[in-house]
């Protein structure tokens, strides 16, 4: 039985991972970030109606990104193939697989409120009913849901914008290289969104705090000796140490990238949005645009880099 995780290395097409370790670098990164003074009593966001959080995030999208149609797996059909998988073979599978994928808009992709945290979001696979690797390595997502906190307010087209930047880099098999990476494009978008809907950059300071805090936590956890055991503990296949650290490193790397776009000019902004074009059509991967950028793990968590972009 593979993980959830394996599961999505072969949906997504990423490389093997390569092992990670805290280093005195990173923690003196942590002190940083814990040195920045957050003023909580500003924190708070307005409910708002469900039908704003998509209609916000298709303006968001529109006046940035061409978004290209996404298949989606409906109820009956999947439920029929999984009741027929034991008696297939894999190249079978594969046919079907792709013949119940219907295209449809991101914007189509039912939505399901969770009890999770406000800023909670994430997607949900017609892989995840899979078990054979050669059917994930060699067939499209098909996805079925997008969930959202219950919690609809302000912040809820922003994190919406984070699920849609995703659907475009999965349904792309191969468009981010390293797992690592794989949430650089749908945090970057989020904070672009953040400072888009809000002409006071309200939005945006609860986003970079909110992402502030999580670094500061996510690295005190991999610094524990203990952490990977409690981890196993839980016995809960999304809670894994390669994914806090694809969180490390991407809130990283997309605040670097954030910082280039926040400070660049009309023409600067229009480059890096037509680069993310290109790897939502598959012309280029996200690593490609780091090295356009000069952007790396080490550079993007300098003090310099920190102080800049964690106190816009």
């Amino acid at each position: 039985m593979m993980t959830e995780l394996e599961k999505e290395f072969l949906i997504c097409g990423y490389h093997q991972l390569r092992p990670i370790k805290v280093t005195n670098k990173l923690l003196y990164a942590r002190d940083i970030l814990d040195s920045i003074p957050i003023n909580d009593e500003y924190l708070q966001v307005n409910v708002i109606p469900e039908k704003e959080v998509i209609a916000s995030a298709k303006n968001f999208f529109s006046a940035h990104l061409n978004l290209h149609p996404i298949l989606m797996a409906d109820t009956q059909s999947y439920l029929e193939v999984v009741s027929k998988t034991n008696a297939m073979m894999a190249k079978e599978w594969i046919a079907l697989y792709k013949q119940i994928g219907i295209p449809i808009s991101p914007f189509n992709l039912p939505i399901q409120y969770t009890e999770k945290h406000a800023f909670a979001g994430y997607l949900k696979t017609f892989g995840d009913y899979v078990d054979s690797d050669y059917v994930l390595k060699y067939s499209p997502a098909l996805f079925l849901n997008i969930f959202l906190s219950k919690t609809i307010n302000e912040d809820t087209p922003i994190s919406y914008v984070h699920e849609i930047g995703h659907t475009q880099l999965m349904s792309v098999k191969g468009s981010v290289i390293s797992f690592y990476d794989c949430e650089i494009i749908p945090i970057f978008l989020e904070l672009v969104a953040a400072m888009d809907l809000d002409d006071d950059n309200y939005l945006l300071h609860i986003n970079i705090v909110h992402r502030l805090e999580t670094l500061i936590a996510i690295i005190e956890s991999l610094n524990d000796p203990l952490f990977e055991e409690k981890l196993k503990a839980e016995n809960d296949e999304t809670e894994n140490i390669p994914t806090y650290w694809s969180y490390v490193i991407s809130i990283f790397k997309a605040f670097h990238l954030f910082s280039l776009y926040h400070d660049g000019n009309i023409e600067t902004k229009k480059e890096i949005m037509a680069y993310i074009q290109k790897i939502f059509d598959g012309e280029i991967k996200v690593e490609d645009m780091l090295k356009k950028y000069s952007i790396s793990y080490d550079n993007s968590m300098s003090k310099k880099s920190i102080m800049k972009v964690f106190t816009l």
